[in-house]
């Protein structure tokens, strides 16, 4: 009788340790007492592989210097990164895993419009798993987008209206004689539409427009029509590359118009390849500059030198601070969403963050309840050519008008 005894309280002090465990760790997936597991999905190979390098140190680098303070609720934050090269079959295959195996809590993508699309096309939109996406997004440019889906980033049309508002505000009685060159792309109709939009609000004459494909090269015969209608201020829709040839093949013609581009024309090392020709050009960004003296900025570099001492602090870009503000954002949601996190529960707090303060690393954060976007607000840059620096010329603002699509 005793040895029955003893073996029942044996299998029972088994059974509701067995419960207890249980318990615990099968809340949610990603989920366990001590640590939630977030996934990244970022470029880590190809031509690419800078940027989500780059995004991946700037999120760790935030989540290291939280996790060393304590986590949230008791909890550390683990990131648990995939290469998705950029390409959306590769990236599904990376989240599919992600979802599977992978017990990742929810999802942080880093790799643009198409792979994010991808995600809502393919079945992340019937999950109920949290996925963040950051980028200049609008609400017109992903198609289907449910709720459980967030963007943050400063669409590329209302950066192109802050540019001009503070072009017209600056010289208000200039007769500005716009013209338009852009990528047949993503990136170029987002800014044809910016374009359009404050141009037919604020009555702006509009003398050339010029469309160019992907495997466009030669640029002279379209600098030269915008030079022929007379445009004396040109917006960009292109890529970095693009940019720096038109301006060149600009220079090389004596015509100097004032050039305007986006956050995506916003890396220094390759700005400075286009040299003199710069001098009359601005890009607006919604993210501060490494190497402004701003709280943001000093705490992320302190943080930088204690994770990663080797790295090059003098050479950090915007998608590392991308990567930091993200970490922001998710720690915030985070600790609103309570200690006993749910999916549910994190989706439902993103939603009700109404502002973020970056201490600087980024304009105010407001949240769009419309389009589920984030939407910081931009200032607009210089480069200036000899210090090889983007140098900011106005303070952080939202545009007075807002273009639909």
């Amino acid at each position: 009788m005793k040895n029955g005894k003893s073996v029942f309280g044996f299998s029972l002090l088994f059974y509701l340790i067995v419960i207890s465990f249980v318990s615990a760790q099968t809340t949610e997936q990603g989920v366990r007492d001590s640590t939630v597991t977030m996934g990244i999905l970022c470029p880590l190979s190809g031509p690419y592989s800078s940027v989500g390098a780059n995004f991946l140190d700037g999120i760790q680098t935030f989540l290291s210097h939280v996790n060393d303070i304590g986590g949230i609720h008791q909890r550390s934050i683990v990131l648990s990164p995939q290469d998705d090269g950029k390409d959306p079959d590769q990236s599904m295959t990376a989240a599919q895993e992600m979802l599977g195996t992978g017990g990742v809590f929810g999802i942080i993508s880093a790799s643009g419009i198409e792979t994010t699309q991808a995600l809502i096309d393919r079945g992340i939109r019937t999950e109920d798993i949290p996925v963040l996406v950051v980028g200049a997004f609008s609400k017109s440019s992903l198609s289907d987008i449910k709720t459980n889906t967030f963007t943050l980033g400063m669409p590329y049309r209302d950066q192109i209206v802050l540019a001009i508002e503070y072009l017209l505000k600056r010289n208000p009685e200039t007769h500005f004689r716009m013209g338009l060159l852009f990528r047949d792309s993503f990136l170029g109709h987002e800014v044809e539409k910016g374009f359009h939009g404050v141009s037919n609000h604020y009555g702006l004459t509009v003398v050339g427009e010029e469309r160019y494909g992907t495997d466009t090269f030669d640029f002279i015969p379209s600098v030269n029509r915008l030079r022929s209608a007379g445009s004396d201020h040109v917006v960009l829709g292109a890529t970095t590359w693009e940019v720096i040839q038109v301006m060149r093949e600009a220079n090389g013609m004596g015509w100097v118009p004032q050039f305007i581009g986006t956050s995506a024309n916003a890396d220094p090392d390759m700005m400075v390849e286009a040299g003199e020709a710069t001098d009359n050009y601005l890009v607006v960004d919604y993210l501060a500059k490494p190497w402004e003296k701003l709280p943001g900025v000093t705490l992320m570099l302190g943080n930088t030198q204690k994770y990663y001492p080797r790295k090059n602090t003098n050479a950090l870009n915007r998608h590392h601070v991308l990567g930091y503000v993200s970490g922001l954002l998710v720690v915030e949601a985070l600790r609103n969403a309570g200690r006993e996190l749910t999916r549910e529960a994190f989706i439902d707090a993103l939603g009700r963050i109404e502002t973020l303060n970056t201490h600087g690393l980024a304009g105010p954060v407001l949240y769009d309840r419309e389009s589920q976007l984030w939407r910081p607000a931009g200032r607009v840059f210089h480069f200036d050519w000899p210090s090889g620096r983007f140098l900011p010329v106005t303070d952080w603002a939202q545009p007075l008008i807002k273009v639909r699509p």
